[in-house]
């Protein structure tokens, strides 16, 4: 299946400014949700991985990699 997708700085400018668009509706989002369970929750996740101490190269692979 072609998709057509083709580089354009049109949509590196749309992507930008959807990532941008994210961060003003999840960062007060986040806050609300903080403000609401308090600032001790905890997830499934954060209980398993929440020890765990890595580097910024390793930050960075995953950020990449992901």
């Amino acid at each position: 299946m072609d998709l057509r997708l083709q580089w354009s700085w049109r949509g590196a400018g749309f992507g930008v400014l959807f990532g941008v668009a994210g961060l003003f509706v999840t960062i007060p989002a986040a806050l609300v949700w903080t403000a609401i369970v308090g600032g001790d929750a905890n997830s499934a996740a954060g209980q398993v991985f929440g020890e765990a101490r890595g580097t910024w190269a390793w930050a960075v692979a995953v950020f990449v990699l992901i």
